[in-house]
């Protein structure tokens, strides 16, 4: 027996389930909600046994879209961080 998997290329981002799970978080996260919060949500919307008691089944387009952006909001407080902490050497180093 064989498992067939899905993944979405390139090609699908042009759904446009795609583009409203990414609007979706970015929503969530703009009203207030952090990366770890959507992250719970985001295992909330991918828990087979909640979405199929709720009638909540989601595309993996849009599935895919809202995972994309936490990913996005992680990468760029990384890289806020990162930038804060180089300011804050040079500005020691030059306080010396």
């Amino acid at each position: 027996m064989t498992t067939t998997t899905f993944t979405l290329t390139n090609s699908q981002r042009k759904d446009p389930d795609y583009y409203a799970g990414r609007a979706d978080a970015y929503d969530e996260n703009k009203a207030g909600a952090n990366a770890d919060t959507l992250e719970d949500r985001y295992e909330w919307m991918t828990d087979p046994t909640i979405a199929h008691h709720t009638n909540q089944l989601l595309s993996t387009a849009y599935l895919q879209g809202y995972k994309d952006l936490i990913q996005d909001i992680r990468a760029e407080h990384s890289w806020n961080r990162y930038v804060v902490n180089t300011e804050y050497t040079a500005w020691l180093e030059h306080n010396r």
